[in-house]
């Protein structure tokens, strides 16, 4: 990325709530911005644009932060480089470009962006015990009674794939993360870890008690397992690859009374069995059994909360921060070139085309681009020019073939983004409530975002 006085973050793709809790620009893994003027276009509904600095956050109304032309602005007192964009919160996914008074150029999508290991979701909902696994030394202390967990052999590394916060724990050939948890398997309870494994062997990832107690691991082949109360009738075995290298957001929930087991992938519920009941013992650890079966070389761990009871299943989803890897964009002016051959996929359509993973739409070399289309639906009759929510499509100008669909907000805004610059459009807002005729913007071009 070319050095710089001015850098703005843009063209963001936002969940409902827009809270972030950190936001640093970074040169090679050091943090650049401690002497830049931060600014956006928005003022934060909470909180101060500084808290993206010092780690107290601050947070911007959904409908704002989703406008048109929002951005936050760094403003550098001298030419500055940036190779990374680290931050910690909800969802983000945009870009980030140069702007020193000319026409923005965009110079990186979010192929340079960490997500940080994400705490504040599993600490809102009040667990037992929550370890960062980010400490250099041996003890890693429970950010909620104070106690202190053990750390023997293994090392804190980067938890992103490139170099950056957050950190992580690996185990290496033989480490682990040991605590005393007390009574926890004699009642209900639950669990929630983020993982990034490399390997098909099985291992353990964390366990009290062995396979007696409870164990998850990754099962030969390098599926999601746990054993709760013996592997012959507590076994709960899957073929959900996360042996692959792709950092995920795991967990599991016990209820005792009916011995129901349930894995949970990023906040979904996986797979569910009837278990076995543990054993009473105390010790936890992480990354390996005491030494014996590491999660294995390149592999990490972070953020453990526990629970003495079964959460629900909403409040599991409430723990998922991330849509994995979809984060990861490609650089802007890599293009590759896709021959369809039998077998493969159709072309995606309408609401299809808008919930497919954005890595995926940028690469649909017959739709996909870098541009978007957006605007507002509003009632032409009396009383007039009052927003509406209504259907949205996309044709193609050129022979009406169906390329996306939305629906507009509650202010009558939408927009269609990684759309194709080559071609015009037609955007047609549908009334399903029958009171207007369909209103049509023919041959319409895209904004490069």
């Amino acid at each position: 990325m070319p050095v710089a006085l001015k850098f703005r973050l843009c063209t963001l793709q936002l969940p409902e709530d827009f809270r972030i809790s950190s936001l640093r620009l970074l040169d090679s893994g050091v943090a650049v911005d401690a002497g830049a003027a931060i600014a956006s276009s928005v003022p934060p509904a909470s909180g101060r644009l500084e808290g993206l600095r010092d780690g107290s956050g601050c947070s911007w109304d959904g409908a704002a932060a989703r406008a048109p032309g929002f951005y936050i602005e760094w403003s550098f007192p001298a030419l500055t480089n940036v190779t990374d964009l680290v931050y910690e919160g909800s969802l983000l996914r945009g870009a980030l470009v140069v702007c020193d008074g000319q026409a923005a150029e965009l110079v990186q999508t979010g192929a340079g962006f960490h997500i940080l290991g994400a705490v504040e979701t599993l600490a809102a909902l009040a667990p037992d015990f929550l370890w960062k696994l980010d400490a250099s030394g041996v003890n890693q202390v429970d950010l909620v009674s104070g106690a202190v967990a053990t750390r023997s052999g293994g090392s804190i590394v980067a938890a992103a794939e490139q170099v950056g916060q957050p950190l992580a724990f690996a185990p290496g050939s033989n480490g682990y993360v040991s605590a005393d948890i007390g009574s926890f398997n004699s009642g209900n309870f639950s669990a929630v870890f983020d993982l990034l494994t490399i390997g098909t062997s099985n291992t353990v990832v964390l366990e009290c008690g062995d396979n007696e107690g409870w164990s998850v691991q990754v099962d030969t082949g390098g599926y999601f397992k746990i054993n709760i109360g013996g592997v012959a009738s507590g076994g709960l075995n899957t073929t959900f690859q996360i042996g692959d290298g792709v950092p995920r957001r795991l967990g599991f929930t016990y209820r005792r009374a009916d011995r129901l087991g349930t894995l949970y992938v990023e906040g979904a519920v996986l797979a569910q069995k009837v278990l076995g009941t543990p054993n009473s013992a105390t010790a936890l650890t992480i990354g390996s059994r005491f030494g014996a079966f590491p999660i294995g070389a390149g592999s990490r761990i972070a953020d453990v909360a526990l629970w003495r009871r079964t959460l629900s299943a909403e409040e599991m989803r409430q723990t998922k921060y991330r849509e994995t890897r979809d984060w990861l964009l490609p650089r802007a002016g890599v293009h590759r070139t896709y021959v369809a051959i039998k077998g493969e996929p159709p072309v995606l359509q309408g609401l299809q085309a808008i919930t497919a993973l954005a890595s995926r739409k940028l690469l649909d070399v017959e739709c996909g681009g870098q541009g978007r289309i957006y605007g507002t639906v509003s009632r032409k009759s009396t009383p007039a020019n009052v927003p509406l929510r209504r259907r949205v499509r996309l044709h193609r100008s050129v022979d009406g073939y169906l390329a996306r669909e939305t629906w507009s907000q509650a202010d009558g805004s939408f927009e269609f983004r990684e759309i194709s610059t080559r071609y015009e459009w037609d955007v047609i807002a549908w009334d399903h409530e029958l009171q207007e005729y369909s209103t049509v913007a023919n041959n319409q071009l895209a904004e490069v975002a």
